[in-house]
């Protein structure tokens, strides 16, 4: 019993020191500072620090705002007007306790539509209040040339079209002429603003003497053609936020260094071809030598590269789904390959080389797409067998003069544009699961003597079978919904057209209405089955053939678009 008491006296005693030594510790706290020196300058609101604060809360007309640096930039929050201020420095809870209010009011004034700075800079205003769009306007571009990181308080985050680029006279652009009168001999080096989202079509282009520019972080977009011409640019580093590098971007630059950033997912047209600089001017010299296409990149398109004649080395995304023709034409790297070249194994990108006479090809069953124009003007090439499983690109095998024989995967759905344009064909059937049969797939085929439409086929588009002189008859499936203009224009010997369903069919040419896209029907009252002439021969009045109304033609053209 005497025990039990002295524990509990013991552990009364222990709280009570307990609460002493708490008592003792909220003594030893302190207030900090409250802010003072609050100033607004340019859009940005300051104050001195307060020594020890770990945050700054302000409230601003009742909205509260934390921040870590005793600044605020107030052109996210206000655009113009008055506005009512407290703003108290925030403690960590235990050493030190958050400051009493300082409070203070200011006036914002509304942004400057559009003007100009003192070097003659030309700014616009951006709809969505972003910040600022700049162009050169008067400014002085001769030397080094740095782009201002603001005007009126807001950032400047666009470069406009055509922005920095020189004026080029009406006269040149119609002729499309570009020679060295028409380029920037004088600027040498560009700042970029610290704050920049987008590079604007053309605005950089033909400027000869800069060699290095360092695109800041923060760009997420740029324009088409936006650097094109730069012939002495030397090294580029994409930012990582940009997803597409667009068409021209880099083409015709004498670019030693690309880095590409993981995210990237596409590769324009020409993005960095390297043909010639325009009429009158030679070849600009390529001296980059290795390019690594990260795995993030899904396609590139046509051109991409060509004509950077010392490029050794490509190291190619792993998830490669498309790539466009001549990507690499022109290269020392395309220039080492032989035979049939595939990027990660199942892409087949071209055919290196001349193929031997009497070739009778057999697509390897790794493959799942042939890139466009792979085997274009192979002219000894005379049988081809594609397994199922393939996609075919634009103009596969255009103009490949001996192919007189074609095996095409049975579960192909599209027939590509141009795919077999020019060819000796004789006789070639279209797989049932085949939907659409593209602008030109078979056009200019002089000895193509039967086609077998299977039921399935939905659309035949624009000439597929234009100058086909020895094509006499065809049976369209009734599935077919609609044959494009002069699809079957010059087969002069097509005397028999054979329609599986006839009714509902019109002839139709397209309108506008309010700006918005209609089909109009002719009503006629012929059909290409009264007269095959209609399909044969040129008649302006006949735009498409259809079965269906015109709400279901006009998808019937923007599906094959």
């Amino acid at each position: 019993m005497e025990k039990k008491v002295l524990l509990t006296f013991l552990s009364a005693i222990f709280v009570v020191a307990g609460c002493l030594g708490l008592s003792s510790c909220k003594k030893d706290s302190q207030a900090l500072d409250t802010p003072s020196n609050i100033k607004m300058e340019n859009r940005v609101l300051t104050w001195d620090a307060v020594e020890n604060a770990s945050e700054y809360i302000l409230l601003i007309n009742g909205k509260e705002y934390t921040v870590t640096e005793p600044r605020l930039e107030l052109y996210t929050i206000i655009k113009e007007g008055e506005f009512h201020l407290k703003l108290m420095a925030g403690g960590d809870g235990e050493t030190y306790e958050d400051s009493s209010w300082a409070t203070s009011s200011f006036t914002v004034e509304a942004p400057v539509e559009h003007s100009f700075d003192e070097e003659g800079f030309e700014y616009t205003f951006l709809e969505d209040g972003s910040g600022y769009e700049v162009a050169k306007g008067t400014a002085n571009l001769e030397g080094f040339v740095s782009i201002p990181d603001y005007f009126d308080g807001y950032p400047v985050v666009r470069i406009a079209y055509k922005g920095f680029s020189p004026d080029i006279p009406g006269d040149a652009i119609a002729s499309d002429v570009i020679m060295d009168t028409q380029c920037n001999h004088i600027t040498t080096g560009i700042k970029l603003p610290g704050f920049l989202c987008t590079i604007g079509f053309q605005a950089f282009e033909n400027i000869l003497y800069v060699e290095e520019l360092h695109i800041p972080s923060t760009v997420t977009e740029i324009g088409g053609g936006a650097f094109w011409g730069q012939m002495n640019l030397k090294s580029i580093v994409i930012p990582d936020g940009i997803k597409e590098i667009p068409s021209g971007c880099f083409e015709c630059t004498g670019l030693e260094k690309v880095v590409l950033p993981e995210g990237l997912e596409r590769i324009g047209t020409s993005a960095f071809s390297c043909g010639y600089y325009g009429v009158g001017r030679n070849h600009i010299p390529s001296r980059l030598s290795e390019i690594v296409i990260p795995d993030s990149v899904t396609h590139i398109e046509k051109f991409a590269f060509q004509g950077r004649e010392n490029l050794e080395k490509v190291t190619m995304s792993k998830n490669l789904e498309f790539i466009g023709e001549e990507t690499f034409a022109d290269t020392a790297w395309l220039a080492e390959q032989n035979g049939l070249v595939y990027f990660n194994d199942s892409l087949l990108y071209t055919y290196a080389g001349e193929i031997p006479e009497d070739t009778e090809l057999v697509i390897p069953d790794k493959t799942t797409h042939i890139a466009d124009k792979a085997f274009k003007g192979q002219k000894k090439l005379e049988k081809v067998f594609i397994p199922d499983g393939i996609r075919l690109g634009v103009s596969v095998f255009q103009e490949c003069k001996a192919l007189t024989e074609v095996r095409l995967p049975a579960d192909l759905t599209e027939i590509p544009s141009f795919a077999f344009s020019g060819t000796n064909l004789e006789r070639v059937t279209i797989p049932q699961n085949v939907k659409v049969i593209s602008t030109h797939a078979f056009a200019h085929c002089k000895n193509l003597k039967e086609v077998v439409f299977n039921e399935g086929l939905e659309f035949i588009d624009d000439s597929a079978f234009r100058r086909d002189s020895a094509l006499t008859s065809v049976r369209f499936p009734s599935t077919l919904k609609g044959i494009g203009h002069i699809a079957f224009r010059d087969c002069d010997a097509l005397t028999e057209i054979v329609f599986e369903k006839t009714d509902g069919w019109a002839d139709y040419v397209i309108g506008y209405e309010n700006d918005v896209k209609i089909a109009v029907p002719q009503n006629s009252g012929v059909t290409p089955m009264e007269d095959v002439t209609l399909l044969t021969k040129y008649n302006a009045e006949n735009y498409f053939w259809f079965r269906g109304d015109a709400d279901e033609a006009i998808k019937y053209l923007e599906y094959l678009t």
